[in-house]
This record gives C-alpha cells, structure tokens and sequence, in this order.
C-alpha cells in the first residue's frame, strides 16, 4: 500500500574536495554563497550624487577636446592666410601652403594612431585618470606653444601634441564613465557626451569670431590656453576618486574599488540598496566571462591582454570595427580639415561662418534626439546599434554625394547640417558599441587599436584630400561616399549586446553563451560517489 505520509524532500548534494571534511566543506560554500558580484553592486548602487560629479568631470574633458581640437583648425586656417597675422609676426616663408598643411596632418594623424595604442595600453595598465593626465598635459602645452612660437616647423611640432578629436583622453574617459553607470544610464550619458563635445566646438567657434586668430593671434590662442590649464588643475585635485571601480578591481586593487565605491554610497539610502558583504575585499568578486573569479586577483598584463583579443571571435570583431573605423575617420577628417577650402574653391566663401555654427549645432542636435525620453524608451536604447550604424553610414554618404551636386548656399548649409547628423550618430553609437562589446579589461585597448587604425583613415584623408581636389574638386567627396556605403554592408555582420550589462573580462565567444560552469554541470547531475574536478582535483558527492 502507498503511504500516506508526504516523501521527504530529496537532500541536495554537496561537494567535498579530498582531503577536506564536511565543516570545512560548508564553510566554503557558506563562503561561496555570501560573495558579492561587483556589477551588481554598480547596478544597485543607481544613479547617485557622486555620479553626477563623475558625469561631469567626463563632460568637462570631451568639451575640452572639442575646445582644443576645433582651435587647431582654425589655427591652421589662419596660418595659412595671406598677410594675416601669423604672416606679419613671422615672415611669407613660415605661411603655411597647402602641401604643408597636408604633411602636417598626415604626420599629426600618424601619430594620433601610435598615441592611442599607447594611450590604450597606458589607461589598463596604470589607469583611466593616470592616462587621461597625461593627455590633457599635452593638451596645455601645445595650446600655450600656438601663442608663443614664431617659426613655421615648431609650430608644426606643436600640432604634434594634440592630435586629437574624438579619441585620446574623450575615448578613456567615455569608457570610464560606462564603467561608472548602471545600464539604464550607460546609453544615454556616453551619447550625451558627443553633444558636449560639439559644445566645446560652438565655444571656441564664438572666441574665433570674437578674437579671429587672422587678426590677433596670440590673443586667440592664450584664451584656448585657459581651458586646459583649468581642466589639469581640476584633474590633479579630484580625479583620484573619479578613477573607474571596475579597472581597480581587474587590476587588483580591490581596497581601492571599494574606496571609490564608498563616495558614491554616502548619497542618503544608498547604502540599504546594496548587497551585504560589499565593501568586505574577501566578499566582493568580479565577472570573469562565465566564472567568477576574486576581483583582488593581480591585473592582466599586456600580453595576457593580446592573448584575449587576438581569440577568433574577438580578433573577428575587431577587424570589422577597424574596417568601418576606417571609414568613419576618412570622411569625419575630411570634413573637418578641408570643408572650408573646399567651400572657397567653389566659390561658396560666405557658407563658411554660418557651416561653422551650423554643423556643431546639428551634431549637439542629434545626439540630444538620441536620448530624448525616460531611459529604455529613448532612440539610443530602442532601436538596434546595428540599425543606426547602417543609417549613419547610409545618410552620410548620400549627403557628400549632394555636397557635390548643390551650388545654392542655403542647400549647401542644409547638407552640411543634414551630413554633421548622420556623422554624429555614428560617433555616438561607435563608442557605445565598443564599451558594450570590449571588456574591462581590454576595453580601452582595444578602443585604442580600433581608433589608431581608423586613424590610418584619418592620415588618409587628411593629408590627401585637400591633394586629390587638386585634380578634381568633388574627387574626395565621392570616394568616401563609397567608403561609407561599403561601411554599411559590414554593419550587416557585426553582433549586438546593446541590453546587456557590461563584462570585466575577456568571454570565451563574443555573441555566444558562455559554456556552463564544471560545479554547476556537476551539482545537476547524480553525483554518486568520487569524481573529478578541471586541475585533478578530487571531489566526493555527499547527500
């Protein structure tokens, strides 16, 4: 007869290693069950007083380098002028021509490429504000140097120094601030930034109104000075604490993580959100692709580093991400070198002014459309990063090939603007893309072999399109078109991870499921007497 007394429940099975006994045993899994995963400690954590501070540290850094880069356009510009005033301080012979200004970007560029490797390997060995610092050094000196030097090849030196746009110190510090937030936020704030980019770019534009460096040059370049000196100041004081927990965490210096974690939890009720155990260095762990490894662990070194990107599916991904890179720094460099030129060839000098303002504007524009909305329900957030790639890459290059077609000036400010959208939408979704993609612990290495050889698109365009409209106006224009609408059909093969939280370590299929743990394999099986674990390790199955 059956009973009438309920089954006892089934007992779940343990695993003992060999050697050890059961106390030691259930003090481990105790162990394993209380330690904290450090992403989900972001993830509760919110949005919080201290990061808004990070958030603007970030922005006052990507506005810097919108500042500093627009500035050395127009310094070449003006360099390059007929009796103006560079020409009157130096001599005919130090005026800038166009084979000059061609060599000079194509070496600047040549060596953006090299900085951002370095840069790169610089941010995730030693750390985002250690190499952000050094950037922004550079940044002061050339800035100060435009208003001192009167030869023509120190000033090209110069130029050197702060071959940046939307890499270097904007890159690092976007990621950092990706590692900051929770991804609710992640999408929103990075786009923002490019916004803030473009307003750097409108505030020196207005000083270049004001005090046109044609006319008075020195006075033009010591007010560009002001903003890095500020900047520096500002990031040896406070940066320490702004310093990404997630690198000090891969990187080993779990003590620090935690450090910085602490600023962020002292916003009133944020420490009843958080996990127990999370500010415990024996407790608190991060992700290692599909296992969870102690976060105190040492950091990964270089090669460690190109061991994990060089992994076929990772290796796969940065190739594409290089090819549609490529194209991205052609056409951006082209237009952002050689639009005023071009504009003077066709006889269009007055559009000059108002693209200058227009084409900023239109950028800021678009990268606030983007995120318009309660995060989730924003463009940013809603539609595929793939989708908006392929219509940037689409749009852009539909627009060059209309820049080349139009003659009226109103239609020719209405294409730039309509161009610097298109532009700005792939700027915005690049970095997103690749801080979604990339772990922590080669994300800006990654990030930085990415943009060194998208810069090789830059020296391209840079140093050749003013030469190629020598032979034929509308030639760079319609090159790059090509360019952008080859970009688009690569777009077609790259994975998308835009909902997901971010990785720490390197996964061992990018787009795949991790394989499933050996303990957890083993806890779902019937673990009946002796087994072993990966390394040799003994385990016995105890009911």
């Amino acid at each position: 007869m059956p009973s009438n007394e309920a089954a006892a429940p089934a007992q779940p099975k343990r695993l003992l290693l060999e050697g050890a006994d059961e106390s030691t045993a259930e003090e481990e899994v105790e162990a394993q069950e209380a330690t904290v995963v450090l992403g989900d400690v972001i993830e509760d954590l919110g949005l919080t007083h201290h990061h808004w501070h990070v958030i603007g540290f970030v922005a006052m850094i990507w506005a810097l380098c919108g500042w500093v880069a627009t500035s050395t356009v127009y310094m070449l510009e003006a360099a390059s002028e007929v009796g103006g005033a560079w020409e009157t301080l130096t001599s005919p012979a130090d005026r800038l021509t166009v084979d000059d200004r061609a060599l000079l970007l194509l070496a600047s560029n040549a060596i953006c490429a090299l900085s951002n490797i370095a840069l790169g390997n610089l941010s995730d060995a030693f750390g985002r504000i250690f190499s952000t610092e050094i950037s922004i050094i550079f940044l002061c000196f050339s800035s100060l140097g435009f208003s001192i030097v009167r030869n023509k090849v120190l000033l090209m030196l110069l130029v050197f120094a702060c071959p940046f746009m939307k890499d270097g110190p904007s890159c690092i510090t976007g990621c950092l601030l990706a590692e900051w937030l929770p991804m609710t936020w992640r999408g929103t704030f990075v786009v923002l930034l490019h916004s803030v980019w473009s307003f750097g770019r409108i505030a020196v534009t207005l000083l270049w109104v004001a005090v046109p460096p044609s006319q008075y040059w020195s006075a033009f370049f010591l007010g560009v000075f002001v903003f890095p000196v500020v900047a520096c100041v500002l990031l040896r004081n406070y940066g320490a604490k702004y310093e990404s927990p997630r690198w000090l965490a891969v990187s080993g210096d779990m003590k620090g993580c935690i450090n910085v974690l602490e600023h962020a939890a002292t916003t009133p009720g944020t420490k009843d959100r958080l996990p127990r155990g999370w500010a415990d260095p024996k407790l608190l762990r991060i992700e290692k692709g599909a296992k969870m490894t102690e976060a105190g662990a040492p950091g990964d070194s270089s090669s460690n580093r190109l061991n994990e990107l060089m992994q076929p599916e990772m290796r796969s991904l940065l190739v594409k991400l290089i090819l549609i890179s490529f194209s991205l720094w052609f056409a951006s460099a082209g237009m952002f070198y050689w639009l005023i030129d071009y504009l003077k060839v066709i006889g269009a000098s007055s559009v000059i002014k108002p693209a200058m303002f227009a084409a900023p504007m239109a950028k800021a524009t678009v990268a606030i459309a983007l995120v318009t909305g309660r995060p989730g329900y924003c463009i940013v957030d809603r539609c595929s990063r793939i989708a908006l790639f392929k219509i940037g890459f689409i749009g852009m290059g539909f627009t060059l090939l209309l820049l080349c077609l139009a003659r009226s000036h109103y239609t020719l400010v209405a294409i730039i603007v309509l161009n610097s959208g298109f532009e700005e939408i792939l700027w915005c979704i690049s970095l997103v893309y690749m801080t979604e993609v990339f772990p922590t612990s080669l994300r800006i290495s990654a990030c930085g072999i990415v943009n060194a050889c998208g810069n090789m698109g830059g020296i391209s365009s840079a140093g050749g399109a003013g030469l190629l409209m020598e032979l034929s106006v509308h030639m760079p224009w319609v090159l790059t078109a090509a360019l952008l609408f080859a970009s688009s059909v690569v777009c077609f093969t790259l994975p998308d991870r835009g909902s997901e939280k971010l990785s720490d370590s390197a996964r061992p299929s990018v787009g795949k499921a991790p394989p499933p743990m050996p303990e957890i394999a083993a806890a779902s099986a019937d673990l009946s007497g002796y087994g072993t674990l990966p390394g040799g390790k003994k385990f016995i199955a105890k009911a």
